[in-house]
């Protein structure tokens, strides 16, 4: 091993295992590289970490790999730290350059491993280094035999020693840091612009891992791509199914498959979508849309109930963000929801997470997408204006009497490795397609996500298959489209008694009465039909219900200018 003054560790002559072959679960094997292959340069945040260990190890005359003798099977020999040994933080020098690209990255300031199909991450314990380094080195101590002479005999390092190593800024500063575990390659852009699909194995650039899915994509064309889209939803009951498959619906069912495929191509800091889907009775396939945007990807599918209470919903989103789930899925969601923690989760691209007793733990990356089902869901405006709605309807009351498939989609079909391999191939021929026409905007895009508009309404509008962002983040405002409606009723009410008189005043009381003629704020709207002294029969407001309806058209319509059609 060579230190340069950049700081560039260079490894010659020295057999290693390549980082997409050597994982946690891999037989002892040595797999000899050429130096050119072994150019290892630091990351970025540690690259002035790593330039102070080339300092070091040159001022600490630490051994060189390249330098070191060779066992019977060809791995280096290391020489453990002791009396008559190198000081450990030589060793710890030797140890994380050894490891680097052998299998263990680091996650944070955490030593892992990665298992190279499941992609599951275990933490490195001193009891599993002290063999886990025998598969890449035979370490050894210096003894005196019996004869006197000094030889080296071949030992295993201490537990005391293991976990010093593991601990120390040198070792972990020259390990590869894992960024995200990939179940399936993944499209990104790199530095240079270009698109590429990331392999298997650790990618430096990206920082990402991605696992070896036991396929490989087949290259579809974009009528290719387009026809298994179209085969994928030809059954949905979408509202807003048209003869030219161009529905909104669908379209935002695509485009939520495409914000778990294509999520690197989103730079970390910046807002995501969310997507809601919303049905009108049990059996409509909410649940499976959510599926199929999330098994070909992941593999599975973990749903999670959501809760009313604040606090424990907040502990929830706190454990998920922690553990960097890369999306959240609630579902069977029902009647109206508005959730304070839910609202700010979907607005941010950081969570601040709390610790035991409510103490802060910290600010974390939240990076994943939020999918949430219903059946007759209702949310806040501001749950709203973070989310894309597919909604889907069914005229026949009992879906038990709808025809069956000749074969049914659902979440065990979506796990099959033909299934993935079609739907994933058909997503990449996807952003393949765009990319190679100049990356063409979208038509349309939604205020505060840009570049998230950009990127996959762009990519679903490119090929054929609708806008998702036709309706607008202002048109899935309900309480917006609710609170026209009933000034609509209003003015047409004045115009009825007062002719072309301006009516100035108006009462709570005539709100509610045109909101329940228009079917507007039904949500809001908690009562009963009571009669008074003259026997005219009257809708009145429960307190809790008038309070909060009361500061609703105060606090968000209040001073508001609405214009109407003519």
């Amino acid at each position: 091993m060579r230190i340069l003054e950049t700081g560039e560790l260079i490894m010659n002559n020295v057999k290693r295992i390549t980082p997409d072959a050597c994982l946690e679960n891999e037989p002892r094997r040595a797999i000899p590289v050429s130096a050119a292959d072994c150019v290892l340069m630091p990351s970025p945040a540690g690259r002035r970490q790593s330039n102070g260990i080339a300092s070091t190890a040159r001022k600490d005359n630490v051994i060189q790999l390249d330098e070191a003798e060779l066992d019977s099977s060809g791995l280096p020999m290391i020489q453990l730290p002791g009396e008559a040994g190198p000081s450990l933080l030589s060793f710890a020098i030797q140890a994380g350059d050894l490891m680097r690209g052998n299998g263990l990255f680091r996650r944070g300031m955490v030593p892992v491993t990665v298992h190279r199909e499941t992609g599951v991450v275990a933490e490195m314990t001193a009891r599993r280094f002290k063999t886990f380094i025998q598969h890449f080195a035979s370490t050894y101590k210096l003894r005196r035999n019996d004869d006197g002479d000094i030889e080296r005999s071949l030992a295993t390092m201490t537990t005391e020693c293991a976990e010093a190593t593991l601990e120390s800024d040198a070792f972990l500063w020259q390990l590869y840091p894992i960024e995200r575990i990939n179940p399936v390659p993944l499209p990104v852009f790199r530095e240079s612009g270009e698109l590429e699909l990331l392999p298997v194995g650790y990618d430096e650039e990206s920082g990402a891992f991605t696992c070896d899915c036991g396929f490989e994509y087949d290259k579809l064309d974009l009528p290719e791509a387009r026809m298994v889209m179209q085969n994928l939803f030809r059954d949905f009951p979408f509202s807003d199914s048209r003869p030219d498959n161009s529905g909104c619906d669908r379209a935002v069912a695509i485009a939520g498959m495409l914000s778990v495929f294509g999520d690197m191509l989103l730079p970390h800091d910046t807002r995501r979508l969310n997507f809601i889907y919303n049905a009108n009775c049990p059996g409509s396939g909410k649940t499976l849309l959510a599926q199929i945007a999330l098994i070909p990807v992941m593999g599975e599918c973990r749903m999670q109930t959501l809760l009313a209470n604040d606090d424990e919903f907040r502990q929830v989103l706190d454990t998920e963000t922690r553990a960097e789930a890369s999306y959240l899925f609630f579902d069977n969601v029902k009647g109206y929801q508005q959730i304070p923690t839910l609202e700010a989760l979907l607005s941010t691209t950081t969570w601040e997470g709390r610790g035991a007793c409510g103490s802060r733990s910290g600010t974390a990356q939240k990076t994943g997408t939020v999918f949430v089902t219903g059946t007759n869901l209702e949310t806040s405006a501001e749950i709203r204006r973070y989310a894309l709605c597919s909604e889907l309807y069914i005229e026949e009351a009992d879906t038990r009497t709808l025809p069956r498939h000749t074969r049914p989609l659902d979440a065990t079909a979506l796990r099959q490795p033909d299934v993935r391999r079609t739907i994933l191939s058909a997503l990449w021929a996807l952003v393949r397609e765009w990319d190679k026409t100049g990356r063409p905007a979208c038509s349309l895009e939604a205020r505060g996500f840009e570049t998230w508009s950009h990127i996959y309404g762009a990519i679903v509008e490119h090929a054929g298959l609708g806008c998702p962002l036709e309706r607008t983040v202002e048109n899935n405002d309900r309480d917006f489209a609710d609170m026209h409606a009933v000034v609509t009723g209003l003015v047409e009410k004045a115009e009825r008694i007062y002719s072309n008189a301006r009516w100035t005043e108006v009462q709570l009381s005539d709100i509610v009465v045109i909101a329940r003629q228009v079917f507007a704020f039904e949500s809001h709207l908690e009562g009963c039909d009571t009669d008074n002294i003259l026997g005219v029969t009257t809708f009145s407001l429960t307190h809790e219900s008038q309070t909060k309806f009361s500061l609703l058209l105060g606090r968000k319509f209040g001073g508001c200018v609405f214009t109407l059609a003519d």
